[in-house]
């Protein structure tokens, strides 16, 4: 562009400027963490790369979370690296907004959900009772669990099959009592263990009778049995 000044006697200044047009935004990528990563720590290291080919100067950079706008950091990529640490809500889903800003304002945004953990899984068993008594050899344990990021459950052993926070298993059972172990573990190795008695009696009842004698004769209606 160009400005040219004259004056009424015909002298005149003229003075130019280049001027680029940016419509593209700068390319961001976030290497580090991953989607879905999960951790129980209180805060993540996010990195990442992001260059703009049509500016001189590197892009500006904002990290955060989305839930905490006021706590984004702002920064500038190294030699089109970044690297900043955020803080992470316990748990809860927390979902990383970074942002790249180029001199014309041109905006690239990438996000990345991530996970903190920081409780064991809560378990409860809902049949059968405790102190249950039956005379199978074997019997369904049924329960709920909740947990952000629940790897494994098992029930004496048994893996357990878990829907939508419910979950149930059969193990097996020997005459007496019968301790069965529910173990349920996260995706942080948090683990929570509960443990549930079951009785098994596969022995019917002994009578012995001492009166009346075996082929006794009466002439009564009611009579008294002892034994």
């Amino acid at each position: 562009l160009s400005a040219t000044a004259t004056d009424l006697v015909s002298n005149s200044t003229t003075k130019s400027v280049s001027i680029m047009v940016d419509r593209v935004a700068p390319t961001l990528t976030i290497s580090s963490p991953a989607e879905g990563y999960v951790t129980s720590t209180y805060s993540l290291a996010v990195t990442g790369t992001t260059t703009d080919p049509n500016d001189s100067l590197p892009p500006w950079l904002l990290v955060g979370l989305e839930h905490a706008p006021d706590e984004f950091i702002s920064t500038f990529a190294f030699e089109g690296e970044f690297g900043d640490t955020v803080r992470l809500k316990a748990n809860a889903e927390n979902k990383i907004v970074v942002y790249s800003v180029d001199s014309a304002g041109n905006v690239t945004t990438a996000t990345r959900t991530v996970i903190r953990d920081t409780s064991p899984p809560v378990v409860t068993v809902s049949a059968p009772v405790s102190d249950y008594v039956t005379n199978t050899n074997s019997i369904q344990i049924e329960g709920t669990v909740n947990d952000l990021t629940l790897d494994t459950l098992f029930v004496s052993e048994v893996a357990a099959t878990v829907t939508s926070g419910t979950y149930q298993a059969t193990v097996p059972l020997t005459e007496g009592d019968n301790t069965i172990s529910i173990v349920a573990k996260d995706e942080v190795n948090l683990e929570t263990t509960i443990d549930h008695k079951v009785i098994v009696d596969t022995t019917p009842p002994r009578i012995t009778l001492t009166f009346p004698g075996d082929n006794s004769i009466t002439r009564i209606y009611d009579i008294i049995v002892s034994g």
